[in-house]
């Protein structure tokens, strides 16, 4: 987002992590805001971790959790539903998500390693360069586009920054190596 952004957990981090290498998250806000409903006869706020507005117009909130089980806390659980359904009449989504699922390793050591990597400057001849390679085939690999780079070292720090800046895209379920599949992102 090129700001400080706030969170409250290790697990908000990480999943602020994901939104920021997502190329269809494109803003996302912290506690965006708090509603408020009477449910069952009690008046009930509800403030969420984020909302995420993305490339194709939808808006997305989310709620993140280090374990959620809807048994354990019944009130909880009838809360997050009935704010879900408001969103749901707004015509928002809403997902919660977990550490388990944030930190899923075979999504979140890719998000991780692009992350590391999002501040790497690149100049406009190499987006040129990488545009050009793709766009005639529409996908590349990482190792076809290293051959762009002066310094083949400097080759997937950067193509990680112009995936954080939203050129490029990848299955962030897949691992980050030379034969994964990169696309410009729309």
């Amino acid at each position: 987002m090129g700001r400080m952004v706030g969170h409250e957990s290790d697990n908000e981090k990480c999943d602020l992590y994901r939104a920021e290498v997502d190329p269809n998250v494109l803003e996302y806000r912290e506690q965006p805001h708090t509603i408020e409903a009477v449910i069952d006869g009690n008046v009930r706020r509800y403030t969420p971790d984020r909302e995420d507005r993305f490339a194709d117009g939808r808006i997305q909130i989310v709620e993140v959790k280090d374990d959620f089980e809807a048994e354990a806390d019944p009130d909880y659980t009838l809360k997050l539903e009935y704010f879900a359904e408001v969103y749901e009449h707004l015509g928002w989504s809403f997902r919660l998500t977990t550490r388990e699922e944030i930190k899923d390793p075979a999504t979140f050591g890719t998000v991780d390693h692009i992350q590391r990597y999002r501040r790497v400057g690149f100049t406009s001849a190499e987006l040129a360069a990488v545009r050009e390679i793709i766009r005639p085939v529409g996908t590349t690999t990482i190792a076809s586009l290293s051959s762009i780079f002066e310094v083949r070292d400097a080759a997937l720090p950067k193509l990680c920054a112009m995936m954080v800046a939203r050129v490029l895209t990848l299955d962030l379920s897949s691992r980050l190596d030379p034969s994964s599949i990169v696309r410009l992102a729309s």
